[in-house]
């Protein structure tokens, strides 16, 4: 099926800023319900992970704006944003799947301390459904959120 998807990735430098302000309880629940069990075997620990409408700039610091779990189909990005404490150099991939079925995945690097990155896609009528995108590091699934594309 001929789909015309954009996608994009960003990593940010080493991360040596506050914590981003902390986020209602209702979010924090509802995030938790859609996220996956974190496995301890990684060199990476995932210290956020989430879905939403775009990504701002702070200084040398980025940060995902427009929490959402639901997406249009009329031209929306939907940005996956991680940030992830590493010991070591290493590589992670966002893997993009739709009704169950690989459709995107885009592999960027990690550095220690810690190190931030997104992907997004721009969903258009066709990619109606039920998606999930994941973080795996190698074989590993890290973690993961489900969402919708939405009419």
């Amino acid at each position: 099926m001929p789909f015309s998807v954009r996608s994009a990735t960003a990593i940010q430098k080493e991360e040596r800023y506050p914590a981003p302000e902390p986020v209602r309880l209702t979010e924090v629940l509802e995030l938790k319900a859609n996220v996956a069990e974190t496995h301890s075997t990684s060199v990476c620990e995932i210290l956020e992970a989430g879905m939403g409408t775009n990504i701002e700039r702070e200084n040398d610091r980025q940060f995902l704006t427009g929490n959402a779990l639901n997406f249009n189909s009329n031209n929306q990005r939907g940005y996956f944003f991680t940030r992830i404490k590493t010991s070591k150099l290493g590589k992670i991939a966002h893997v993009w799947l739709w009704e169950g079925k690989e459709f995107h995945r885009i592999e960027m690097d990690v550095k220690p301390p810690a190190w931030s990155v997104y992907s997004y896609l721009t969903f258009q009528p066709q990619h109606v459904g039920n998606w999930k995108v994941e973080v795996r590091e190698g074989g590993q699934t890290l973690t993961s959120l489900n969402f919708k594309v939405l009419q």
